[in-house]
């Protein structure tokens, strides 16, 4: 976010507004991504937002524009022709996460987890026995059959 953007959920609900019967864009915060599958497509998809864009006044800033990507990371995933993927840096991340000792330290980690729950094989056999550890009546055991982070699909 810029500094200075306030009411960042009002913002947010303006941009779907404005942008959301585009099948071809996403939307998240003050970030635009379209989708389209050749140049010429592209072309016309960008002018159709810049139009809509100009109708309600809003202006782009060209410093923060990245344009005809065939690859981009956003919010911790990669996206391109051949779908999305997790951002390489995160594997590492969740791979070198040290076994939670703590309550916190679990919450953190099952947040993490929960996120990318969809490139875990297995995940919701797994999840139950994560969320099964923050219970005061279960004994602390962490297993190797814990550590989702090997069933990644890398």
């Amino acid at each position: 976010m810029p500094f200075g953007l306030r009411n960042t959920p009002a913002f947010f609900m303006l941009m779907r507004q404005i942008l959301g019967n585009f099948e071809f864009s996403q939307v998240y915060i003050d970030d635009i991504v379209i989708f389209s599958d050749n140049v010429e497509e592209h072309l016309d998809h960008l002018k159709q937002v810049f139009d809509k864009l100009r109708e309600y006044n809003l202006k782009l800033n060209p410093e923060k524009c990245n344009w005809m990507k065939e690859s981009i990371k956003i919010l911790g995933h990669i996206i391109d022709k051949d779908g999305i993927k997790m951002d390489p840096e995160i594997i590492k991340a969740i791979k070198n996460f040290k076994k939670p000792k703590t309550l916190k330290q679990l919450q953190t980690f099952l947040g993490l987890a929960n996120y990318y729950r969809r490139f875990v094989e297995g995940y919701a056999k797994i999840a139950p026995q994560l969320h099964a550890l923050q219970s005061p009546k279960v004994q602390w055991i962490w297993s190797d059959t814990l550590h989702f982070w090997y069933r990644l699909r890398i």
